[in-house]
Parts: structure tokens; C-alpha cells; sequence
């Protein structure tokens, strides 16, 4: 059972963050890595026919030390810079995103 919003990986010796499940790591965005991979994803499976793409928990896409991590502006721009490759690159794929219960 996860507490908080941590889990401890006795494997590697680290915390990673998890918001939702230990199952379920949360991943740093701020790193531009982390970033182009996704959007490498996202283009991936539109260019196998992909035509939507379920976005989750976007509200708490962005992590910043201090705050509750919930709709922060930086959320924002960073569904809107995956939505600005994805238009360019492959205009007919669409995002649904998912309507979220707050994990308490």
C-alpha cells in the first residue's frame, strides 16, 4: 500500500515519485528527455494509425516542489506543446483526456 506520494524502490535503492499507485511512476517533464521521448511515443503510434490518444491525470502532469502538483500552469504549456507536435506532425490524431478523482 502506497503512503504519500512516494514509493521506495529497494532494487534500485531510490524514491520515485507516484502519485496514483507504487505501480505507477510519475515522470519529470522538466528534464527535455523525458519530454521528447513521450512526444516520440505519441508520433510513434500515430504513424501506426493511432487516431486519439488518452491523455491521464493531466491535472497532475506537473510536478514542483511546494505545491500540490494540481493544474499548474506549467500543466498547461505541456499538454499544449504535445498538442502543437501532434498538430503539426499528425493533425488528425486527437487527445481525450480523462476526468480525475483527487487520489486522497
Amino acid at each position: 500500500v502506497r503512503r504519500g506520494s512516494f514509493t521506495y524502490l529497494d532494487d534500485i535503492q531510490k524514491h520515485v515519485w507516484t502519485t496514483f499507485n507504487s505501480f505507477q511512476w510519475d515522470l519529470n517533464y522538466s528534464n527535455p528527455a523525458v519530454f521528447n521521448a513521450i512526444t516520440d511515443e505519441m508520433l510513434f503510434l500515430a504513424n501506426i494509425g493511432c487516431e486519439g490518444l488518452r491523455l491521464d491525470a493531466l491535472a497532475f502532469i506537473w510536478k514542483e516542489k511546494w505545491t500540490q502538483c494540481e493544474s499548474l500552469p506549467k500543466a498547461h504549456a505541456l499538454i499544449q506543446c504535445f498538442n502543437t507536435c501532434l498538430q503539426i506532425a499528425a493533425p488528425a490524431v486527437l487527445f481525450k483526456s480523462e476526468a480525475i478523482v483527487h487520489p486522497d
